[in-house]
């Protein structure tokens, strides 16, 4: 299919710079021109591209320097050049020529109406035609392309004045926004600063910002902004700032100063950034003060009724109010004008010294501002107010009443002026000699400063602003495209230009069309005829209070030719070009102005949707310009001829698309038949498409050259045409069409402007996918060329294509592979953030095109006879079908013949599956769901199912004595829950027909694989199920975290105390611990309701002081906290968070200065901390020999006194292992009462005066260890923590954490006692498990370190159950239960000692037997300090007791007491311990996440710490804590949930089996079936895959995951059944069965925090270990596998058949590969940075073993037989037995 040669040749994409986008580009602002006497003519430097471009006013500056100026004529102020012959004369020749080759063209094509298709040939010549036309419009207009270049000097030495002064015309700007919201506000204002510091005479310019919405809080935004600006204005004079828009300036990097006063620079630099960063703060804090302020005057005046909006004075707002009402809201208001600086005076006024209220030096400076006026007009209902071109109108009147400046700019609210000398240079070409006075307007091009850097969507659009509108400028001038463009006042008022009009003629025709405002229509004289100089405005009396007023009316311009003939043209989506066009079409003409840098900068969309949308309003205004009164061919003489032409191609140019789509979705014919010819003769016609795209591509170079574009730019411009064309200008055509016959047009979407989030990465919007109508077509001609390809590769393959026909086709195959190409930027912006990895949709392309070609493939064996469809009742049918299967179904049935059955089929193993039973998990969403934080889209899935119990507790009240119902319980919706339970049986019942089944068909080619293969079906059956069966019921509960509020904190929470962990402050870094240290230390929850443990079981000095520093820091990081409610409460991790919106009660501005002074703190707390390292040893190396040291090297204390932990040179008694048991308080318990803190002072400038500042108690712990001993570790450290902790504060609940965890939510421990403390199974639940989430994962979660499977789902339905399993660490406990006791339910009544058991079990120390009872029944109180009734000896003496080695002896901890030892998984047993008495256990997940901390980022760490989990799983299983032998308080689907997370390795046996299985294309002869009837075996395979697929899906719903998370999980399962869970099951083999030593389990390492180091780093090390080498192994064979069925398909003599069976056999390959994906990237180290590398060296590996192949079979067909390790012999093949799909199931 060669059919869009025509297309591309003759009209191609070239026009889509031409009309399609109004987008930026331009010529640089250098000097040039002639100057006074005797002054050189000199050429002013632009650009790279200097050397293609020539003056072409030589003589003209020759003249302006011989008179001088002295003949009063003005100067030339501008230089002009134009493209060097040796670029222009090849440019023009080859325009020429490609429009003789398509003229000939189409000749040849009318004089050869030979297709295969006649309707389609017409079509084809139709486009082919007006492709041409529109390119011939588009090139025409850039023939002639003109440059010119501003001279700033000469017009500095004409116009500036020797005191000060200017003689330079007067400038209005105009400025409009909407909403402060959705036109982010920090813009406009930064836009506003930017003009009030431009370098333009001070009283000769003014700004005007038009509040389209009337909106108090731009103007309150615009009274702080004029006060930063008596700051900000002075400090860019004196210093010479660039750009003066200070949000870019700051965020800038430092640029070589140009200032005068370099010595002031860098303090007035840092006071000015200090300052503006407090204006930004109160900026945003006007979104609050506002409406609280306008609260406090409505309570004033309650008796009005009314909710107003007040100003600061006090005065209700006439704009529009908060709460909208009566001629007070949003289209109905009454109009403001208010001057918030006035004009100042014509003489400079210099600012004052530096003084100690003002540190910057201003008393050289002129501190002038200019004019400033806040503008919002009248609008009431039934008025069209015409949008943004109404705003300019009454802006244009206005100006007119106070200022009257001869020459207007307009600016868009996020565009700000990026070039001082901006307004300047657009001052050149008004003042010009030459064409100064009939010069209309001066187009600036639009520069982003947002966009990606590859500008995907063609934002930049270079191809437009630096080729077609330089053309133009050669012309007539460019057209008027929008923001960034100074107008001549009279041209916009509808007056001729001079050439066009008398000389003594009134330019003031008729009043009428102006309006009934005497003083505005005598203006417009005065703005003509004193265009140097500028009217000083008038007093704001109320009369003139009045004009103003009339002038912003909304009926003012009733009868008038105001948005026609005067002003911005009304009616129309894009008003800039039509009022561009009017002033060209009554004989104007405008320049092109470039300036480097940029004269202005903005924003620009970046999201695909928005962008289309952007696209669509253009081109929609374009085709309404065409078809009105304003279109080009009806326009008068005045108007240029080629002018005419270029305004018909960007008005006409959305028609194209009609012809485009036709070209773009014709591949679809590739899909239903063969060849197709669109012309004949077909040579000829590619010969002649060959030579028009040629040179159209020769065209392109040219003008690459000339324009200073680069060929992404030219590319990007091509892509996005076609975007365009399908998915927008159809559109377009559609709205114009639907107008003319009377119907109303498609809807205009307003562009978004893109919002600077402070919480998303850079170019966030660029990966969030908006879905609209607008998408689909493109989505559809993308799957047409996609499909065109793979079949096109199928008929190829299969269809016996001669030698001609495949080069046909391949010429048809460029075509479609160009459109993908076209289209790429697309494709990336719907996949979201995958597109941040490109090679993915390039690996989805590739497998959609082998997908589409084998299904072709399929397709044409079966209509050539080997298959046939027969109807009952209509017989035979040829039909393409499924291969290999016999199946019913409605009323019609297939057979198939058993000799192609026998060459097509291919033996399957059935999917395996299984998860890991445990894995860590981020950001699964608040718990709920009816919440709008909570969880996302999946709330809509949840209802509540406890509304009895909750209307009980609304007639109670929850009054005392009964507890309150402090959670709410959801469950899935039935529209979910009721299919997902249905799909589970039924495919439950196909797994068992499936397996009873093949074991009646006991037919295969190997019996023993067969045996080995029913095994591993049976045992994946088995495995899906009891995953399955647990999540049948899944169950969400929510905390009522106000109640909880309301009827306990007036003192009856209880107590709770926190275990934190750790054990090395290297491996562990310190700081993660103490900042978790701190976070639980500033928690929400009563001070003396909890306590911090620190467990430090490697005894480590290191540690102790570093507790005291942080004891020392919370003083003052705790009140910090409270005072100012920050999120989160660690501080590490709350200032590397971008500034979330204030949310505490003090005002921002204290805010701001605490957080700087606690922000100073932190950075020193964290020096000292990292000098402990250093400090301690140096302290001990100038201490050796003390008296007290006994002459070892021993660590001392801060107090001189030797550590009695671990030394930092170990020996006796003081090393790892070996040391004695170490307790201190470092905080002691606080009072009951609160304690208000110190107010600000000079030596403490943090204002507590307000607020408790009592810290909670902290303890530092280090149990003694002793040779000889089994310290169990983490397990045993607990089990002290415990201990101690019962005889120092025993409270009746337990937290433990990591010690790389911290809070990351304040409320987290009230959410925890919401579920404990609740009246319906509070009293018998024994933890709260938490999610765990981590902050440093890599953002695609390479390796499943989320696990969302897990927590949202597995997790969710335990919770319907017994409740989650126990997984580590954010878990909260009730004392008693780890005690050993019974739950209530399972004990007598007022029998605690009973539950206890025998107090021998818990050791000898009666102190601390005395407190388990207390523990037992006092759980709503805190227990005071057992240790509190001794003495202080006898107290420490007993603690210590606790801590030794041997108090466990003879006792019951670490089995039916505290954490489980011996196990790898203490964690899981403990819980599935406190399940099998009977407790119950609770999920919490809240919002935003209660808890966060570090994973293992590296492969290998992360493989080692699921190789931990898998073997303690297996342990477990094959031990007494088995879940099968537990007692019956442990639930059926409890029990199921816990056989399926500890015998879950076992799915490793056969999926290494399955995944070695391509082995046999290396070995076997001819075909291998590992099950016969292979068509009923595919069959059922099917049947289960689908299945399992839909239920999968249906889970993703309710459980709110991601298709990533599935992913993920999927791949790491399998990754883990290669690489890990076989060591797991060795593991337990060696140990269980044969007694042996067990594999050597690897604790995981923490990721460090380098410095140095890049984010990630750990991502790309390889750490080599064997147990890498499994999974190595098993892609090393899939690979091999795929290399060698390609050889053999090379050589083998395959039939299309066999090639069909043998594809579907490599499917299984890829898909075990794709599966290990992570694990490859994992292994390649730092080149995992680029994934195509990956993609290169499979598909090499893959040809060089297929090469391979062919090579062996070469020599041997010499004449010797070929061995039979190869697999060949005569008449058969091997075709791989595999399964399709690994799953935990089939």
């Amino acid at each position: 299919m060669a059919a869009n040669g025509g297309g591309g040749g003759a009209g191609g994409c070239s026009n889509g710079g031409g009309g399609g986008a109004m987008n930026g580009a331009a010529v640089n602002g250098g000097g040039g021109g002639g100057g006074s006497k005797g002054a050189t003519t000199r050429r002013a430097k632009v650009s790279p591209m200097d050397r293609y471009w020539v003056p072409t006013d030589e003589k003209e500056m020759a003249a302006a320097v011989a008179d001088g100026g002295e003949d009063g004529r003005r100067p030339l102020l501008f230089r002009t050049f134009t493209v060097s012959g040796i670029l222009l004369h090849p440019y023009r020749l080859l325009t020429l020529v490609r429009l003789v080759a398509i003229v000939l063209f189409f000749i040849w094509r009318i004089r050869h109406p030979y297709a295969d298709g006649m309707f389609f040939w017409w079509i084809s010549v139709i486009g082919d035609f007006w492709f041409g036309v529109s390119w011939l419009l588009n090139q025409v207009a850039k023939l002639k392309p003109i440059r010119r270049v501003p001279d700033l000097n000469l017009l500095q030495q004409q116009f500036d004045l020797p005191d000060g002064n200017s003689n330079l015309p007067g400038l209005d700007v105009f400025i409009n926004t909407v909403d402060p919201i959705n036109e982010p506000m920090i813009y406009t204002m930064n836009a506003i600063l930017s003009i009030l510091a431009a370098d333009y005479p001070v009283d000769k310019h003014a700004c005007y910002l038009s509040d389209d919405g009337g909106s108090i809080i731009h103007y309150d935004g615009l009274l702080e902004t004029a006060k930063f600006a008596a700051l900000w204005v002075p400090f860019c004079r004196k210093h010479s700032i660039e750009p003066r828009a200070p949000e870019s300036y700051f965020a800038v990097k430092s640029r070589p100063y140009a200032g005068s006063a370099p010595e002031d620079f860098l303090s007035d630099h840092r006071y000015m950034r200090r300052e503006y960063d407090e204006f930004k703060v109160r900026l945003d804090a006007l979104f609050t003060v506002i409406p609280k302020r306008s609260d406090a005057y409505n309570q004033a005046h309650a008796e009005e009724g009314v909710k107003a909006t007040w100003m600061a004075d006090g005065t209700e707002w006439p704009g529009t109010w908060i709460d909208p009402s009566e001629n007070h809201k949003k289209g109905h208001h009454a109009g403001i004008v208010q001057v918030m600086l006035n004009h100042p005076s014509n003489q400079p006024q210099l600012g004052l010294p530096a003084s100690t209220d003002s540190p910057v030096d201003f008393s050289n400076v002129d501190v002038r501002l200019p004019m400033l006026v806040y503008i919002a007009r009248e609008k009431r209902p039934g008025y069209d107010h015409q949008k943004k071109a109404g705003a300019m109108n009454v802006q244009l009147r206005v100006s007119a009443l106070l200022t009257n400046a001869p020459f207007i700019i307009n600016f868009d609210g996020d565009h700000y002026v990026n070039n001082s000398k901006a307004f300047r240079a657009g001052i050149c070409f008004m003042l010009d000699r030459r064409e100064g006075d009939n010069t209309a307007f001066v187009q600036f091009p639009q520069r982003f400063d947002d966009v990606d850097p590859t500008d995907r969507y063609c934002n930049h659009n270079r191809v437009f602003f630096d080729a077609t509108l330089l053309g133009l400028n050669g012309i007539q001038g460019p057209s008027y495209v929008g923001t960034g463009c100074m107008f001549r006042r009279v041209a916009l008022y509808g007056v001729d230009p001079p050439r066009w009009r008398p000389d003594d003629g009134n330019i003031v025709d008729s009043s009428k069309k102006f309006g009934n405002l005497d003083s505005f229509i005598s203006s417009i004289p005065i703005a003509a005829n004193q265009e140097r100089s500028i009217i000083s405005p008038p007093a704001l009396e109320e009369s003139i209070l009045q004009e103003l007023s009339d002038a912003m009316a909304c009926a003012y311009e009733d009868g008038t030719d105001w948005g026609k003939d005067v002003g911005w043209v009304y009616n129309i989506a894009t008003e800039d070009v039509v009022t561009g066009f009017r002033l060209h079409r009554t004989g104007w003409r405008s320049m092109y102005c470039r300036m480097e840098p940029d004269a202005f900068r903005g924003t620009a969309p970046i999201n695909l949707t928005e962008r289309l949308y952007q696209i669509l309003r253009w081109s929609g205004g374009s085709l309404e310009m065409f078809f009105s009164h304003n279109c080009p061919l009806l326009a008068g003489r005045r108007l240029n001829f080629m002018q005419r032409i270029a305004y018909v191609n960007m008005t006409g140019y959305p028609v194209t698309s009609v012809f485009l789509l036709f070209y773009l979705l014709f591949p679809v014919i590739w899909i239903f038949r063969g060849i197709f010819y669109i012309q004949k003769p077909f040579p000829t016609y590619v010969l002649y498409l060959v030579i028009v795209i040629f040179m159209s591509e020769m065209i392109g170079m040219v003008e690459i050259k000339w324009a200073g574009l680069t060929l992404l730019d030219w590319i990007r411009n091509e892509q996005f045409y076609i975007i365009g064309a399908t998915a927008v200008y159809p559109l377009a055509v559609l709205h114009i069409v639907l107008k003319c016959f009377g119907l109303k047009g498609v809807s205009f979407k307003l562009t978004a402007k893109q919002v600077a989030s402070s919480t998303s990465e850079k170019f966030a919007e660029l990966y969030d996918v908006q879905w609209a109508p607008l998408l689909f077509p493109t989505i559809v001609v993308i799957a047409v060329n996609i499909c065109a390809i793979g079949a096109a590769i199928g008929k190829a393959l299969f269809g016996g294509w001669s030698l001609m026909q495949m080069g046909d086709a391949s010429l048809g195959l460029v075509f479609n592979v160009w459109i993908l190409l076209l289209i790429y930027p697309f494709a990336l912006g719907i996949m979201g953030r995958w597109s941040k990895r490109p090679y993915i949709l390039f690996v989805l392309i590739v497998i959609s095109f082998v997908i589409i070609a084998l299904a072709d493939i399929a397709i044409q064996a079966m209509r050539s006879g080997s298959v046939r469809l027969h109807f009952r009742r209509s017989g035979g049918a040829n039909f393409p079908t499924s291969w290999g299967a016999t199946e019913w179904a409605s009323g019609c049935w297939i057979t198939v013949e058993e000799d192609h059955i026998r060459r097509r089929s291919m033996a399957l193993s059935p999917a395996a599956a299984g998860r890991t039973g445990r894995n860590n998990n981020n950001d699964a969403g608040l718990a709920d769901p009816l919440l709008p934080a909570g969880g996302g889209g999946k709330d809509k899935y949840w209802v509540p199912a406890d509304e009895e119990e909750e209307i009980c507790r609304g007639e109670d009240g929850g009054r005392p004595p009964a507890p309150p119902l402090l959670y709410r319980t959801f469950k899935v919706s039935g529209v979910l829950l009721h299919p997902y339970r249905l799909l589970t049986l039924v495919r439950l019942i196909a797994v068992v027909l499936f397996l009873a089944w093949r074991l009646k068909h006991r037919d295969s080619d190997a019996m023993w694989l067969w045996w080995i293969s029913i095994a591993g079906d049976f045992w994946f059956g088995v495995t899906w199920l009891l995953n399955q069966a647990s999540k049948l019921n899944p169950v969400k509960r929510v905390p009522d975290l106000s109640l909880l509020r309301r009827r306990f904190d007036d003192g009856g929470l209880p107590g709770i105390d926190v275990f934190i962990n750790t054990v090395d402050p290297v491996d562990e870094p310190m700081l993660y611990t103490m900042n978790s240290i701190l976070s639980i230390l500033a928690t929400d929850y009563p001070a003396d309701r909890h306590a911090a443990y620190l467990s430090d079981d490697g005894a480590s000095l290191a540690h102790y002081e570093g507790l005291i520093e942080t004891a020392r820091f919370a003083a003052l990081w705790v009140p910090f906290c409270r005072k100012h409610r920050v999120e989160p409460r660690a501080p590490e991790s709350y200032f590397a968070a971008k500034a979330a919106p204030y949310a505490g009660p003090a005002p921002p501005e204290e805010f701001f200065g605490d957080r700087r002074l606690v922000r100073r703190e932190y950075e020193e707390f964290k020096a000292r901390l990292d000098a402990l390292f250093t400090d301690i040893p140096q302290r001990s190396e100038a201490s050796v020999g003390n008296a007290n040291t006994k002459g070892a090297k021993a660590t001392l204390m801060a107090d001189g006194t030797p550590w009695p932990g671990t030394w930092t040179e170990p020996a006796e008694n003081h090393k790892k292992g070996q040391h004695a048991g170490i307790v201190k308080v470092m905080l002691s318990h606080p009072g009951e009462e609160p304690q208000l803190g110190m107010p600000a002072s000079s030596g403490h400038p943090l204002d507590f005066s307000a607020v408790d500042v009592r810290l909670p108690k902290l303890v530092y712990i280090a149990r003694e260890k002793r040779p000889g001993y089994d310290h169990q570790k983490k397990a045993g450290a607990m089990n002290a923590q415990l201990r101690v902790s019962a005889l120092l504060s025993n409270a009746p609940f337990i937290f433990n954490f990591d010690g790389d965890h911290y809070i990351n939510n304040s409320q987290a421990f009230r959410a925890a006692l919401c579920f404990m403390l609740d009246r319906r199974h509070g009293d018998d639940t024994a933890f709260v498990q938490f999610p765990q989430r981590f902050d440093d994962v890599d953002p695609t979660d390479r390796y499943c370190n989320h696990n969302r499977v897990f927590f949202d789902a597995t997790l969710l339905g335990l919770n319907g159950v017994q409740g989650p399993s126990y997984v580590g660490t954010g878990c909260m406990f009730r004392r008693v239960a780890l005690y050993g006791a019974d739950p209530p339910r399972w004990r007598p009544e007022d029998d605690d000692a009973k539950a206890l058991g025998c107090p021998g079990r818990y050791g000898n120390s009666m102190p601390f037997i005395n407190t388990i009872p207390a523990a037992a029944s006092q759980e709503r109180s805190i227990a005071s300090p057992a240790a509190a009734s001794l003495d202080e000896t006898a107290a420490m003496a007993e603690v210590e007791e606790v801590m030794t080695c041997a108090y466990e002896d003879g006792t019951e901890w670490g089995d039916g007491v505290g954490w489980v030892y011996d196990i790898a998984t203490e964690d899981v047993v403990t819980g599935f311990r406190l399940h099998r008495k009977g407790w119950r256990s609770m999920y919490c997940a809240m919002e935003p996440d209660a808890f966060r901390g570090t994973a293992p980022i590296n492969l290998t760490e992360r493989l080692y710490q699921i190789l931990r989990w898998s073997g303690g799983s297996l342990e477990m299983f094959f031990s007494r804590n088995c879940p099968l032998l537990a007692g019956c308080r442990l639930r059926p689907m409890q029990r199921v949930a816990y056989a399926n997370m500890t015998a879950y390795p076992v799915s490793a046996l056969f999926m290494v089996v399955y995944d070695l299985l391509p082995v046999i294309w290396l070995s076997h002869h001819g075909e291998f079936h590992i099950q016969k009837p292979f068509s009923t075996y595919v069959a059922y395979l099917v049947a289960v895959i689908a299945m399992i697929e839909v239920i999968g899906l249906v889970e993703i719903k309710w459980a709110g995951l991601t298709l990533l998370d599935w992913w993920r999980n999927e791949q790491f399962y399998m990754i883990g059944a290669t690489g890990v869970y076989p060591a797991a099951v060795l593991h337990i083999v060696l140990k269980r069965l044969l007694g042996l030593k067990g594999v050597r389990f690897k604790l995981t390492a923490k990721q460090l925090a380098g410095g140095a180091r890049e984010r990630f780093a750990e991502l790309y090390d390889v750490h080599w270990s064997p147990l890498l080498a499994p999974t190595v192994v098993v892609m090393a064979v899939n690979v091999t596998a795929i290399g060698a069925a390609a050889g053999k398909a090379v050589v083998g003599g395959w039939t299309p058949a066999q090639v069909a069976g043998a594809s579907a056999g490599l499917v299984f390959n890829v898909w075990v590969l794709v599966l290990l994906y992570p694990f490859a990237l994992g292994i390649m180290g730092r080149w995992s940075k680029r994934p195509c590398a990956l993609f290169a060296l499979l598909v090499a590996a893959c040809a060089a073993v297929a090469a391979g192949f062919v090579a062996v079979h070469a020599v041997f067909a010499a004449g010797s037989a070929a061995p039979s390790w190869l697999g060949w012999s005569r008449g058969a093949t091997a075709i791989l037995p595999s399964s399709w799909r690994l799953k935990r199931g089939f």
